[in-house]
């Protein structure tokens, strides 16, 4: 099997030795390893991983699992350029080798496709597992769109076209891999999964995942997609106060609050959240249009709850605007702000 394997190491014992012997039974060729700073007495797990026939990439320094995989991914894009892609697994027992091979085999099926090994959780998921993968999903269904059984998965294939793109991203450590499926959904590449075996070798000792300093790097790339529409929304709100408090109108205050936060919700989430490099006339058109559509709706709900129903104008804008938050949220990720690679 030619498609070639990148495996992140850090301090990695015999279990990534017997990796490479599993893989090469079942014939893999190309096995890729990123040393990651590892210890000086980690060093004879290399030198054996080379006499295996592997290749070793090595940092000076620990730099993360991201940055690992953005070296290895780097070197497999230049060294094969006639191979339909890369497949990423992790040093620590996580993953079969029968799996390796399933997702292989999946991804030689539809080439195009990034292709997902996941795993289920149950009662004898570890802790830190839990958290770094079950929470994340519900999470990111929310936040993101898309439906992943397992994101924090580190067993995945990627179509070589997109490599170039995945070692632009941002993110060094654990972040990256998550960063990877939005940037997948914004790209509008599907994601297939394929059911793999649940293993967690010596109760996930082996794992550097830490599931506080780590999760935080995590959550902060969901909380980032917030900032800017609650940022917007609050500027919206204290605009449209003042402006209904000077005229007790409730369209002149809605228009002159969406007019400014509009602007800053545009540019905060074209640079900062989905960091859009399109072409921005296409774009503002597009918000623009969202915009009025919204507005409209805006003042059509708090003009009917406030004569309708006696409601206060500001709670009715502050209910409505919690409504809107979600459908403008949808839009802007999956249609104004959503790219082609």
């Amino acid at each position: 099997m030619d498609i070639p394997v990148l495996i992140p190491a850090l301090n990695p014992d015999e279990t990534l030795l017997a990796l490479i012997d599993g893989m090469s039974e079942l014939g893999f060729q190309n096995i890729i390893i990123v040393d990651d700073g590892s210890r000086a007495d980690c060093r004879h797990i290399f030198e054996k991983a080379d006499n295996k026939g592997c290749t070793i990439l090595t940092h000076a320094a620990n730099l993360g699992k991201g940055r690992a995989l953005k070296t290895g991914l780097n070197y497999i894009y230049l060294k094969f350029k006639d191979l339909k892609g890369v497949i990423t697994a992790d040093c620590d027992g996580q993953h079969k080798v029968e799996d390796i091979k399933k997702v292989a085999d999946a991804f030689s099926k539809n080439p195009q496709n990034i292709t997902l090994g996941v795993r289920k959780f149950g009662k004898q998921v570890p802790i830190r597992s839990l958290l770094g993968n079950v929470l994340t999903k519900q999470v990111f269904r929310f936040l993101i769109g898309i439906r992943i059984s397992d994101t924090q998965s580190g067993l995945r294939a990627f179509p070589r076209s997109i490599v170039p793109h995945l070692i632009k991203l941002y993110g060094e450590k654990y972040e990256y891999e998550t960063n990877v499926l939005i940037y997948a959904k914004k790209f509008g590449l599907r994601i297939c999964e394929v059911p793999i075996e649940t293993i967690y070798a010596k109760n996930n000792k082996l794992s550097h995942f830490n599931p506080f300093l780590d999760s935080i790097l995590i959550y902060f790339l969901f909380l980032k997609f917030l900032f800017s529409s609650v940022s917007a929304g609050l500027v919206d709100f204290v605009i449209f106060v003042a402006a209904y408090k000077i005229s007790r109108s409730i369209l002149f205050g809605i228009i002159t609050a969406r007019v400014i936060s509009s602007l800053v919700n545009f540019f905060a989430n074209k640079e900062l959240v989905f960091r859009d490099k399109g072409k921005i006339s296409a774009k503002v058109f597009k918000y623009y249009l969202l915009a009025v559509i919204l507005m409209s709706i805006s003042y059509t709900s708090i003009v009917l709850m406030h004569t309708a129903f006696g409601m206060n104008v500001i709670i009715a804008k502050i209910l409505v605007e919690i409504m809107l938050f979600l459908v403008s949220f949808s839009v802007q990720r999956d249609i104004i702000f959503k790219n082609k690679i």
